[in-house]
């Protein structure tokens, strides 16, 4: 819902949806990646009561993430939209993604895109004993405690959104309220592998532990995963 919050953390696990919408517009989006690439596809609706004009469109780029901008028309009757696009390609991984910026009529708007750094990854299908030999080879970390939302209360949807949403493989394990995930990002001098261990402490509660010899991997792998199980 609202301004972008929840509805853009719902776009780091789900291939579409809306981005953004205030009274005047909405953004319908959908997104897929391949390797370094992805493509969103956006919508400008045009939701309020008379035509906007003077649209633009173009991308903050950030650190790791570099865009391409196929933009829209410069003016949405009312009830109507325009389609635009944004090539986003990853040059290594990163805790920010890039920024729409979005103008019509006299408004200003910067809205974060949701290329987060698990949607260029890969599942790594693996059995247990590989995952805790290769886990235990990233060297020691400390987990955090992470308390999720009601609506992640299921160690059954945790199990969705990790496979779906951050694009790793579910390692089978006989802990029902446990869940563990591998999956590779495209790095330079090749596949980084990145490893998730979701520990059931009790009912919402996860003991979080994310390895990978990537430090940056790691940390953004991190935070995705915290901004999805907080998410409402």
């Amino acid at each position: 819902g609202g301004g972008g919050g929840a509805s853009l953390i719902d776009l780091y696990h789900e291939n579409s949806g809306v981005l953004f919408e205030n009274g005047d517009i909405k953004i319908e989006l959908s997104h897929a990646y391949t390797g370094t690439e992805g493509t969103l596809s956006m919508k400008l609706v045009n939701v309020g009561a008379r035509g906007i004009s003077g649209i633009q469109v173009d991308c903050e780029d950030c650190d790791g993430q570099s865009t391409d901008v196929t933009p829209p028309l410069s003016e949405c009757a009312a009830g109507s939209g325009v389609p635009f696009k944004v090539a986003v390609r990853t040059h290594g991984p990163n805790m920010e993604t890039v920024a729409l910026k979005l103008s019509y009529d006299d408004k200003n708007l910067t809205i974060p895109l949701p290329s987060v750094v698990t949607k260029f990854m890969s599942p790594l299908p693996i059995d247990k004993d590989a995952f805790d030999g290769k886990f235990d080879g990233c060297g020691m970390s400390l987990g955090d405690v992470i308390m999720s939302s009601d609506r992640w209360k299921s160690p059954e949807d945790v199990r969705k959104v990790v496979a779906v949403g951050l694009n790793m493989a579910i390692v089978p394990i006989s802990d029902n309220s446990s869940v563990i995930g591998s999956g590779t990002y495209p790095g330079e001098g090749g596949p980084v592998e990145c490893f998730v261990k979701l520990e059931g402490v009790s009912e919402g509660t996860y003991l979080m532990d994310i390895r990978s010899t990537d430090d940056k991997l790691k940390n953004a792998v991190e935070k995705v995963v915290k901004d999805v199980l907080a998410s409402t």
